[in-house]
């Protein structure tokens, strides 16, 4: 890809080689060692770093700065959970839940308002149910391939 973008806009690309590199103190120009030295720190990196690293077992909030910005999200009203409910597609299919969009429809006057209660409990407690944010996808073949 970025050789055909190279082209179109004319870049020239652009090597770099390394003559030199020292390891272990000691200043090599082979090829070879040079490229066995550049693998070797590539591949030891990640352990050392770890290695230096300490175990802490601080929280997030060691690393962050206090503020007093807030935000606050409102309730729900049962209005607004019929409304949304009425846009659901009916030809659409159901969800994690077994529950099918028509059915939702046809007992909206029955569920909204504990549908309501559940929604802004959970905005009121800051917890969104493990259940609810599953999603099944499934790919549909829509036409002849290119």
């Amino acid at each position: 890809m970025w050789k055909t973008i190279n082209q179109l806009t004319n870049k020239k690309s652009k090597t770099t080689k390394i003559n030199e590199l020292i390891i272990d103190q000691k200043v090599t120009t082979n090829p070879d060692e040079i490229a066995e030295g550049m693998n070797k720190y590539f591949n030891d990196i990640g352990t050392i770093l770890a290695d230096n690293l300490s175990n802490g077992h601080n929280s997030f909030e060691a690393y962050v700065n206090p503020t007093e910005t807030t935000f606050e999200i409102q309730n729900i009203s049962v209005v607004e959970v019929k409304s949304e409910i009425s846009r659901i597609k009916t030809s659409k299919a159901t969800g994690q839940d077994r529950i099918s969009p028509k059915l939702l429809k046809d007992s909206v006057e029955v569920v909204a308002e504990s549908l309501t209660n559940i929604f802004n409990k959970s905005i009121e407690k800051g917890v969104f149910p493990d259940d609810l944010k599953m999603a099944c996808i499934s790919p549909i073949h829509k036409g002849d391939w290119k």
